[in-house]
């Protein structure tokens, strides 16, 4: 009788390691640069209402 294998053969696992590792080399700078621009889109409107109610006199258009 045959002995019966379970598990992965060492080739497969380094072959999905390195396909992980391509996967997060191209992923890594698009996310950083996804959230780097979140944060900066965060800060514009907020220079913005404030610049309004400097405007109008106190009193903000904003709901």
């Amino acid at each position: 009788m045959k002995k019966m294998q379970s598990g992965f053969r060492l080739i497969e696992v380094a072959i999905i390691i390195a396909i992980v590792g391509i996967l997060v080399s191209v992923a890594a700078p698009l996310y950083q640069n996804h959230m780097a621009g979140e944060n900066d889109a965060g800060v514009a409107p907020a220079v913005g209402t404030t610049g309004l109610s400097a405007t109008n006199g106190g009193h903000s258009n904003v709901f």
